[in-house]
């Protein structure tokens, strides 16, 4: 496969810079949440050694609404590692074309999935989000049980994400504090 600023080739084929379909994954293991609020999920390979409790040690940071907050302030918060493991930074303009959820919980419970873009600070108050825009959301509520896995997809509200916008994705467990474990896909190309 090669690549130039216009086109993807493949077997003397080429399609337009959109055409090309990539995936982002999301995910949480083993997660023991606070019942009702949005927690992010890690997106960037590294593995926490605290046993994910740096996720939950402050889970007023995207709040409990209905929605995951749309700004964060890492000065009230102090959870700039958070950003780091949860920050999707997006190089190039991207259409979303399908999110996947695979998800199952050590009790039953009702689980509440969101994909939020936001405005990244980079400039006086570093890590900072604003504008915050909902991306995706599942329709319904993820019925999970311990002894089963299920999967759904989420409802795309806004899939055009322009360079330089954050993605974030969210779980919440609406009714307890069952352990999560769930894994998002996210189908995109380039535009």
């Amino acid at each position: 496969m090669s690549y130039n600023t216009t086109a993807w080739t493949t077997d003397g084929q080429t399609q337009t810079t959109g055409g090309a379909t990539l995936y982002k994954e999301f995910g949480l293991y083993d997660f023991s949440p606070t019942q009702g609020y949005h927690h992010p999920m890690v997106c960037n390979n590294m593995i926490f050694s605290d046993s994910g409790e740096d996720l939950i040690g402050d889970v007023s940071m995207f709040g409990n609404g209905a929605d995951p907050a749309t700004t964060l302030n890492l000065s009230d918060d102090g959870t700039s590692s958070i950003g780091v493991a949860c920050y999707w930074y997006v190089e190039d303009n991207i259409e979303i074309d399908k999110i996947r959820v695979i998800g199952t919980c050590d009790s039953s419970e009702s689980l509440n999935f969101h994909i939020y873009s936001y405005v990244l600070d980079t400039s006086s108050s570093y890590g900072d989000l604003s504008s915050g825009r909902l991306t995706a959301h599942i329709g319904a509520s993820m019925s999970a049980t311990a002894s089963t896995i299920k999967t759904d997809t989420l409802t795309i509200d806004e899939g055009t994400v322009l360079s330089g916008r954050v993605l974030v994705a969210f779980v919440e467990n609406e009714g307890g504090t069952g352990d999560i474990t769930a894994q998002l896909v996210v189908k995109y190309h380039l535009t």
